[in-house]
């Protein structure tokens, strides 16, 4: 994980580089689909190269990641139809990761998030996941989603149509698993959501 980071923020230096000279990226890994998707970023604004290079490498993901077991900060799931996000590790963009928390033998807390700047991507999500004795907490349970397929809403996760398994080595520290959630709009109950085939590999804290 370490060299990813340090490969991604020297292709945003190289790129910021290039702004001075004529704004090409001359990355051939490029592909002209990545340069539309970001062609609407102003490269002469302030940080404007900076955010260039985010969109050029940070596409929004098309596949869910692998189901692994060694603490990568991975997480990925389906909303309906739409793949929602994959969290890596919080080192590569500063707004985009995935965690635990296990404060005791009976709590665990899953937390992932997924958000860029607006000028690059306006989609977000949130998921704050507590259990409880291995029982979803539904009271503190929520789906945030902001902007992804007409979806902008806080959602509930209701327990009793909701599902999740999961390991934790505690010598590790890691804690690994899959789920499927449904999330009911509070304000809507035939607003309903489908979090699929969900997996995640994180790393677990304990404060």
């Amino acid at each position: 994980m370490k060299v990813t980071y340090l490969f991604f923020t020297i292709t945003a230096l190289i790129l910021l580089s290039a702004s001075s000279c004529d704004k090409n990226d001359d990355a051939p890994f490029y592909s002209d689909a990545d340069r539309a998707r970001c062609a609407h970023i102003d490269r002469d604004a302030e940080l404007g190269e900076y955010l260039y290079g985010i969109c050029l490498s940070g596409a929004w993901p098309t596949e869910l990641p692998p189901a692994t077991q060694q603490g990568l900060s991975t997480f990925g799931c389906w909303i309906n139809d739409t793949l929602a996000f994959v969290a890596r590790d919080p080192e590569e963009l500063p707004s985009t990761t995935a965690r635990a928390n296990s404060q005791d033998p009976g709590v665990f807390t899953l937390i992932a998030y997924y958000d860029t700047w607006n000028e690059i991507d306006p989609r977000r999500i949130d998921l704050g996941l507590r259990l409880e004795n291995g029982i979803i907490y539904s009271s503190v349970s929520r789906v945030f989603i902001y902007n992804i397929n007409g979806y902008s809403q806080v959602y509930n996760v209701d327990s009793i149509a909701s599902s999740i398994t999961y390991t934790i080595d505690e010598d590790r520290r890691i804690a690994h698993g899959s789920f499927n959630l449904l999330a009911v709009n509070p304000r809507d109950s035939t607003d309903i959501i489908h979090l699929s085939d969900g997996r995640f590999d994180v790393l677990v804290s304990t404060f």
